[in-house]
């Protein structure tokens, strides 16, 4: 029997700090589709990636969500005892991951795939690449000002270089009493 063979993916590849990314596992039947079980596999997360904090594990394969292991912080997937029926082509198994680190991040068959049984994970590598968020400050001029003058509150927003142009940017500036 052929076994299972498995790929992954992040969507979106590219997210902001602190941004959701879904890891995807896809599991591809053998040649002529065998019913297949026992499918084992652990995805460790790179270094400042891990499990979001609402994981929302999805799982198209027989076996369901229940084979599924990701804990919210946790740095590690595990699925134990997947399935998939005879004639299923594939099967998928998703993750919501993110990072508070820029950099970016290879997730690899040979650093991150382990304690795997009955699926082959040759070439199975995906990359998620985390971007700065742009920074806002504030400043009054001129800072002193007497009794019923006036002073100009600017607002800077900065996009860190390399990042992607931003819109629909919004916040709230409460200011102090009496001004």
């Amino acid at each position: 029997v052929s076994q299972a063979s498995l790929t992954k993916a992040f969507a979106p590849a590219t997210i902001s700090q602190g941004g959701v990314s879904t890891l995807s596992f896809t599991l591809t039947n053998g040649a002529g589709n065998p019913a297949q079980s026992g499918i084992n596999f652990t995805d460790t997360l790179p270094a400042n990636v891990v499990i979001a904090g609402t994981p929302n594990i999805t799982s198209s394969c027989p076996s369901g969500t229940g084979v599924v292991t990701a804990a919210a912080g946790a740095g590690a997937i595990t699925v134990t005892g997947a399935t998939m029926n005879a004639a299923q082509a594939s099967c998928t198994v998703t993750v919501d991951v993110t990072s508070n680190t820029v950099g970016v991040y290879a997730n690899t068959n040979a650093g991150n795939i382990s304690a795997t049984q009955r699926v082959t994970t040759a070439g199975v590598n995906a990359t998620l690449t985390v971007q700065a968020l742009p920074t806002l400050t504030k400043a009054f001029s001129p800072t002193t000002v007497g009794v019923g003058q006036n002073s100009v509150l600017t607002f800077t927003i900065s996009n860190p270089a390399g990042a992607p142009a931003r819109t629909g940017l919004t916040f709230t500036d409460t200011l102090p009493a009496g001004a």
